[in-house]
């Protein structure tokens, strides 16, 4: 028969045997909690570096393709720079040529007076007369049409320009005195068998061709 110390000392024994247990398992929890708290931090550190590296090759990315395009637009920035130039110029030059021409009818070509044709004919050769032939009809171009046409004839003292108005409906031709024979010669030559022929003394060439729409 057992003593009551010997049931005593059992049971302390188990209780402490119980105890021993419940801890380790406690600290097993513990370990197991531990390493998944651990797994977690390490996976997240893992995607946090995936991140930034991904980002990075991003902003490189970005980066390269900025630098490229801005060297592909350089040149087209410059070639369009020198396009404006070139236009710009081009603009001044034509706009000073018509300036020139339009002082040149003003200062060679005055309003002419009209007097009775004289009788007397040319006794100068066609190729060593001055003449100019104005633009009064307002068709670009006509003018140095008519001068080239006369000049494969054998003219060879040509100028041309633009007359006081673009409104002359039909073609005059001006001659000094005693060149009437080189007007109706002139007339035939530019294909205008309507056009008026008259005499101005104030003429500072020796015919002047007014180009009318007629």
């Amino acid at each position: 028969m057992q003593r009551p110390i010997d049931i005593v000392i059992r049971r302390k024994a188990y209780a402490k045997k119980a105890s021993k247990s419940q801890k380790l398992e406690k600290r097993i929890k513990s370990d197991r909690e531990s390493s998944k708290i651990s797994l977690f931090l390490d996976i997240a550190l893992v995607l946090i570096v995936l991140g930034i590296t991904f980002m990075l090759a991003l902003l490189f990315k970005d980066f390269v393709l900025s630098k490229k395009r801005l060297t592909e637009e350089s040149p087209s920035a410059s070639l369009t720079s020198l396009s404006s130039n070139l236009e710009s110029n081009q603009f001044s030059a034509d706009e000073s040529l018509e300036q020139k021409e339009v002082e040149t009818s003003a200062t060679f070509y005055p309003t002419p007076s009209i007097s009775s044709p004289s009788p007397t004919k040319t006794a100068l050769a066609y190729n060593s007369l001055k003449v100019t032939i104005l633009n009064g009809n307002g068709i670009r171009g006509q003018a140095n049409q008519v001068a080239s046409m006369l000049k494969k004839i054998g003219y060879q003292d040509i100028r041309v320009g633009n007359a006081g108005s673009f409104n002359f409906l039909n073609t005059i031709i001006y001659y000094k005195p005693g060149l009437q024979e080189a007007a109706e010669k002139i007339k035939e030559d530019i294909k205008r068998p309507n056009a008026e022929i008259k005499e101005n003394p104030n003429l500072s060439v020796d015919l002047s061709v007014i180009l009318g729409k007629n």
